[in-house]
Parts: C-alpha cells; sequence; structure tokens
C-alpha cells in the first residue's frame, strides 16, 4: 500500500468519526434534555463522544495538509488550483 493510500484511509477515517460522532452527539444531547437535566453519566459519554469528533477533525485537517503537501513535492500542482480542493480547505 502505498502512502497516498494511506493518506487518503486517514482522511476518510476522520469523515467518519467526525460525521459519526457528530450524529451521535446530537442524538445523546437530545436524550439528555428530555428529562431536563444533563447527569454525571451522561456528561462522561459526551465527554468522550466529543474527543472522537476532534480526533477526526484532527485526522481530517492533517492527512488533507498532508495530501496536498505530498502532491506539491511529486510536481503534481493541479492540488494546488484545484477549486475542489480549494472549497475543502
Amino acid at each position: 500500500m502505498d502512502l497516498q493510500t494511506l493518506i487518503m484511509i486517514g482522511h476518510v477515517g476522520g469523515t467518519i468519526l467526525g460525521t459519526g460522532g457528530a450524529t451521535i452527539a446530537e442524538v445523546q444531547v437530545n436524550i439528555a434534555l428530555k428529562d431536563g437535566t444533563v447527569d454525571a453519566r451522561e456528561r462522561a459519554l459526551m465527554h468522550e463522544n466529543y474527543w472522537v469528533i476532534r480526533l477526526g477533525l484532527a485526522l481530517i485537517i492533517l492527512s488533507g495538509i498532508v495530501l496536498v503537501w505530498t502532491l506539491y513535492q511529486s510536481g503534481e500542482t493541479w492540488a494546488l488550483t484545484s477549486p475542489k480542493i480549494l472549497t475543502k480547505e
């Protein structure tokens, strides 16, 4: 497996963690606020879930930077002018 494939796996993995974590966070908040109070167990679960969301975001940012950097180093400058990549970054 080459480096670019590993970077893409990290990028997709970060997207999965971030999207899944945000979805679960929304469900957790709705369940926690249903009874009007957030107990210690719910707060701890939310804390862990937000850590997963931050990890996903960090993976997306780092893998995006590394992906553009590796493309630039290999002489492919399309990544620096691509509207899709510029919009995403």
